[in-house]
């Protein structure tokens, strides 16, 4: 999956969102004009960096290391992809985070995401943690439009 993800440069991963007719879900009494997102999210960037490797390998010290990578330009054309996404949509980019736990690149994630969001300032922003994300997905999915995330 990375090679091809690497080779054709499949740097977005697109996710559209909507309630199908028919189908019982915690979301029953919705109908399908209620759930319209687009799901963006970064697809060779931080965890798919591929940077690490096995150390001691066959030890009893044997570890596993991956690092997350995350380039000013991979986050930017994602955060861009995802405004331009809003701009033909209703207008609003919300981030997922996990800035709370993540202590270096989700921050980063969270300046370049208010840094690009000041070069559209006719599309509307909001930032949460995933964790929040998921409940308000169910509690309140009509407020979502573009979500972006790594």
């Amino acid at each position: 999956m990375i090679p091809i993800r690497r080779k054709f440069d499949l740097y977005a991963n697109v996710r559209p969102v909507r309630l199908m007719s028919g189908v019982k879900s915690p979301l029953a009494d919705r109908q399908p004009s209620d759930i319209d997102m687009l799901i963006v999210r970064e697809n060779t960037e931080g965890e798919y960096s591929s940077t690490g490797g096995i150390l001691d390998e066959g030890a009893d010290k044997e570890r596993a290391v991956q690092e997350s990578v995350f380039t000013r330009k991979g986050v930017d054309r994602i955060l861009r992809y995802a405004f331009e996404a809003a701009l033909k949509r209703r207008g609003s980019v919300t981030s997922a985070t996990k800035s709370n736990g993540i202590a270096v690149t989700m921050p980063y994630w969270d300046s370049r995401f208010s840094a690009i969001g000041s070069e559209y300032p006719g599309v509307k922003t909001s930032q949460y943690h995933i964790d929040i994300l998921t409940a308000q997905f169910v509690r309140n999915p009509q407020l979502f439009d573009v979500v972006v995330l790594k």
